[in-house]
Protein backbone atom coordinates (compact mmCIF):
# COMPACT_ATOMS: atom_id res chain seq x y z
CA UNK A 1 0.00 0.00 0.00
CA UNK A 2 1.78 3.27 -1.15
CA UNK A 3 0.82 6.34 1.45
CA UNK A 4 -0.64 8.19 -1.47
CA UNK A 5 -3.57 5.60 -1.16
CA UNK A 6 -4.94 7.44 2.33
CA UNK A 7 -7.53 9.45 2.22
CA UNK A 8 -7.84 12.30 4.67
CA UNK A 9 -9.95 10.90 7.22
CA UNK A 10 -7.26 7.80 7.30
CA UNK A 11 -4.52 10.13 7.78
CA UNK A 12 -6.21 12.27 10.33
CA UNK A 13 -7.40 8.95 12.14
CA UNK A 14 -3.23 7.82 12.03
CA UNK A 15 -1.80 10.48 13.51
CA UNK A 16 -4.12 10.75 16.32
CA UNK A 17 -3.83 7.15 17.13
CA UNK A 18 0.03 7.81 17.02
CA UNK A 19 -0.37 10.94 19.64
CA UNK A 20 -1.83 8.69 21.88
CA UNK A 21 -0.03 5.87 21.98
CA UNK A 22 3.29 8.91 22.02
CA UNK A 23 1.65 11.23 24.41
CA UNK A 24 -1.26 9.86 25.92
CA UNK A 25 -3.16 12.35 25.00
CA UNK A 26 -5.28 13.98 21.71
CA UNK A 27 -4.62 17.09 19.98
CA UNK A 28 -6.74 18.98 21.55
CA UNK A 29 -9.22 19.32 18.72
CA UNK A 30 -12.65 20.07 19.90
CA UNK A 31 -14.60 17.89 17.76
CA UNK A 32 -12.36 14.72 18.99
CA UNK A 33 -12.53 15.51 22.83
CA UNK A 34 -16.43 15.69 22.31
CA UNK A 35 -16.03 12.01 20.42
CA UNK A 36 -13.56 10.62 23.04
CA UNK A 37 -15.57 7.70 23.62
CA UNK A 38 -17.13 6.89 19.78
CA UNK A 39 -12.76 7.31 19.13
CA UNK A 40 -12.20 4.79 21.83
CA UNK A 41 -14.78 2.21 20.63
CA UNK A 42 -13.73 2.73 16.69
CA UNK A 43 -10.38 2.05 17.98
CA UNK A 44 -11.18 -1.40 19.72
CA UNK A 45 -12.31 -2.47 16.35
CA UNK A 46 -9.61 -3.63 14.33
CA UNK A 47 -11.69 -2.37 10.94
CA UNK A 48 -11.37 0.89 11.89
CA UNK A 49 -7.90 0.83 13.98
CA UNK A 50 -5.53 2.69 11.81
CA UNK A 51 -2.97 0.13 10.56
CA UNK A 52 0.37 0.77 11.54
CA UNK A 53 3.12 2.18 8.44
CA UNK A 54 5.19 -0.27 6.61
CA UNK A 55 8.88 0.51 6.89
CA UNK A 56 10.31 3.23 4.70
CA UNK A 57 13.22 4.34 3.49
CA UNK A 58 13.31 8.57 3.66
CA UNK A 59 14.88 9.97 0.78
CA UNK A 60 16.48 13.39 0.53
CA UNK A 61 16.99 15.37 -2.07
CA UNK A 62 19.03 18.73 -1.33
CA UNK A 63 18.49 21.13 -4.42
CA UNK A 64 21.30 23.29 -3.78
CA UNK A 65 23.62 26.06 -5.90
CA UNK A 66 27.00 24.56 -4.38
CA UNK A 67 27.31 21.68 -3.46
CA UNK A 68 28.45 20.33 -0.02
CA UNK A 69 30.86 17.98 1.36
CA UNK A 70 29.03 14.00 1.26
CA UNK A 71 28.60 13.81 5.02
CA UNK A 72 27.34 17.65 5.43
CA UNK A 73 23.79 17.00 5.06
CA UNK A 74 22.22 15.24 8.56
CA UNK A 75 18.19 14.68 8.65
CA UNK A 76 17.88 14.16 12.06
CA UNK A 77 16.02 17.88 12.57
CA UNK A 78 14.02 16.80 9.32
CA UNK A 79 13.00 13.24 10.45
CA UNK A 80 12.39 14.12 13.93
CA UNK A 81 9.74 16.59 12.71
CA UNK A 82 8.20 13.54 10.82
CA UNK A 83 7.86 12.11 13.90
CA UNK A 84 6.33 14.96 15.51
CA UNK A 85 4.27 15.60 12.91
CA UNK A 86 3.14 12.02 13.23
CA UNK A 87 3.72 10.64 9.46
CA UNK A 88 5.96 7.68 11.60
CA UNK A 89 5.51 6.72 15.06
CA UNK A 90 9.22 6.61 15.39
CA UNK A 91 12.51 6.85 13.79
CA UNK A 92 13.89 3.67 14.95
CA UNK A 93 15.10 0.73 12.51
CA UNK A 94 12.08 -0.89 13.64
CA UNK A 95 10.15 1.95 11.00
CA UNK A 96 13.36 3.14 9.33
CA UNK A 97 14.79 0.84 7.24
CA UNK A 98 17.29 3.42 5.61
CA UNK A 99 18.07 7.41 5.16
CA UNK A 100 19.50 8.59 1.95
CA UNK A 101 20.48 12.14 1.02
CA UNK A 102 21.49 13.18 -2.56
CA UNK A 103 22.65 17.10 -3.98
CA UNK A 104 21.67 17.92 -7.54
CA UNK A 105 23.29 21.42 -8.24
CA UNK A 106 21.25 23.93 -9.52
CA UNK A 107 21.48 27.14 -11.22
CA UNK A 108 22.46 30.85 -9.20
CA UNK A 109 18.77 32.13 -10.10
CA UNK A 110 17.14 28.81 -9.09
CA UNK A 111 15.64 28.22 -5.65
CA UNK A 112 17.21 25.94 -3.35
CA UNK A 113 14.94 23.04 -1.50
CA UNK A 114 14.82 19.66 -0.11
CA UNK A 115 12.63 17.23 -1.00
CA UNK A 116 11.69 14.45 1.52
CA UNK A 117 10.02 11.70 0.26
CA UNK A 118 9.07 8.07 2.58
CA UNK A 119 9.32 5.36 0.45
CA UNK A 120 7.57 1.82 1.50
CA UNK A 121 10.95 -0.53 2.23
CA UNK A 122 11.08 -3.25 0.33
CA UNK A 123 12.42 -6.81 2.04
Amino acid sequence: MSFKDWDEDRVRQHNEEVRRKRFGKSNGSSEIAKNESIRDDAAEEQDHAPKPLPQVVIRFTHYVRRLADSDAYIGKWWTDGIVEAGILFDDSPEYVQETRHRQVKIEQWQEEKTIIELIEATA
